[in-house]
């Protein structure tokens, strides 16, 4: 009697060692909130329906899901603009929010459809063509998985040209309402990355592409260097960096923590879009060929009009 006693005691003891043991464990993020949240960013512009029926689609699924829109305006299938615009968005949403990005030139072919699970836990449902580089580059990857489950896609025939519809809606819904992410599909080892564009700097000044256009700034990618040259970079307490002139001292321009920094519009404002950029990047030899071209033409059209 004395002895079960004792297994018994033991037994309560070694229970109670265990729960306190799991209690002191480091909380998981909450993959899986109370209410769920899915943040749609595409290219499909607004004066179509597109945007609208994936939203049908998913609520359809999931009636508890609350979706909140980064943009449909981004420029047709440019993976980079979509891409910048994701990874600007991220920070201020929760662990466990669904990111839905649908910027996809290679839907139709061989081109995978996954979601990633990064390591704020947050997940990312999108084609497998870049669009995720600079979150991953700042967050990290946990885990990345190709939607090969058709339960997880819509069930019906899917169009080789709508998976935002037929795959990557219903798999947003899913995996907001609770579905395992493991489920989805196998692991994908690799994920396809984009290609960094870093400027260049050397005694003519600097080189880089425009990689945003609106009414009031362009958006230049640039990296300050060491060496000679004639930016030199300083970090500031809100961690922005200033670029002074290292002969004179003279403030330049404030440059973003992503490395990019704004260039004020003067002028030419009629122009717009790839126009407006190429005259930027325009080197002054062509700069010069191009206006003396115009005054020949223009010389030829007087002529052609005095002679008659």
């Amino acid at each position: 009697m004395n002895r079960r006693v004792g297994l018994l005691i033991v037994s309560i003891l070694f229970a109670g060692f265990l729960a306190v043991s799991c209690g002191r464990q480091s909380p998981q993020p909450d993959a899986h909130p109370a209410r769920p949240l899915i943040v749609f960013l595409s290219d499909f512009g607004t004066a179509n329906d597109s945007a609208a029926i994936c939203k049908g689609v998913i609520v359809s699924i999931a009636p508890d899901v609350r979706i909140m829109d980064v943009t449909h305006q981004v420029t047709p299938y440019s993976i980079e603009e979509g891409a910048r615009l994701l990874a600007g968005v991220t920070p201020y949403y929760p662990s466990g929010t669904v990111f839905l990005a649908v910027v996809d030139p290679g839907v139709g072919t061989s081109r995978k459809a996954v979601i990633v699970r990064t390591k704020k836990w947050q997940y990312f449902v999108l084609p497998d063509n870049g669009l995720i580089t600079p979150v991953l580059e700042r967050d990290g990857l946990d885990q990345a998985r190709e939607i090969t489950n058709t339960n997880w896609m819509a069930q019906t025939p899917a169009s080789s040209t709508f998976h935002g519809r037929d795959v990557f809606s219903p798999a947003a819904a899913h995996l907001a309402a609770g579905w395992e992410f493991n489920l989805v599909g196998p692991v994908v080892p690799e994920l396809v990355r984009l290609a960094p564009k870093i400027s260049t700097t050397d005694e003519k000044g600097i080189t880089g592409d425009v990689i945003a256009l609106d009414p009031h700034t362009l958006r230049l990618r640039f990296r300050a260097r060491t060496g000679a040259q004639p930016l030199e970079a300083m970090a500031l307490p809100d961690r922005s960096i200033v670029a002074r002139d290292w002969k004179t001292g003279a403030l330049l321009r404030a440059i973003n923590k992503d490395g990019s920094f704004n260039v004020r519009r003067r002028g030419l404002r009629g122009l717009a879009g790839s126009t407006y950029v190429n005259l930027v990047r325009m080197s002054w030899g062509h700069f010069l060929a191009l206006v003396a071209a115009a005054l020949v033409l223009v010389n030829i059209l007087f002529a052609t009009f005095y002679a008659m």
